[in-house]
């Protein structure tokens, strides 16, 4: 994206993908992510 924005005259187009797995693999990482520090307070 960087190199689409600064050179754009070298790229043709960007191919984006969500890699976060979907509603449950959000819902995994917003857990190990978020969860430990709610509990340690």
């Amino acid at each position: 994206m960087l190199a689409a924005i600064r050179h754009p005259q070298v790229v043709r187009g960007l191919a984006l993908w969500s890699v976060s797995g979907g509603a449950y693999g959000s819902q995994v990482l917003g857990y190990q992510y978020h969860v430990p520090y709610i509990q340690a307070t």
